[in-house]
């Protein structure tokens, strides 16, 4: 692993498949000017009542609605699945979490190795 010394350069990262490319910014960048409001309130104005923001939410609601109603009867369950990899140089990557949600029970699994 390489370390860098950073001051006040902006320092951009690119992955390589598993490694990172480090390079410094030529020029000075200047420091960016924060909005006052939260991410979640910026998120509010931007989408206003069109931000999904929890699984209770009406419109999940009525999309796994028309889910279930579409797939009761090829399916007993539904699952949606997502991992987390983490992978050395050149190797395969070795799944370190899962988090699944069935759709029909509300059930959810998480699972960390």
């Amino acid at each position: 692993m390489a370390v860098t010394p950073v001051d006040s350069s902006y320092v951009p990262t690119l992955s390589l498949g598993g490694a990172y490319e480090i390079t410094v910014a030529e020029s000075p960048i200047a420091d960016p000017e924060w909005p006052k409001q939260s991410f979640r309130d910026l998120l509010k104005i931007g989408f206003g009542d069109r931000l999904v923001d929890r699984l209770d939410h009406p419109l999940i609601a009525r999309l796994r609605g028309r889910m279930l109603k579409m797939f009761r009867r090829l399916f007993p369950e539904i699952w949606i699945v997502d991992f987390e990899f983490i992978a050395d140089r050149g190797e395969r990557p070795n799944p370190v979490c899962l988090v699944a949600w069935e759709l029909r029970s509300g059930r959810e699994l998480r699972v960390v190795a």
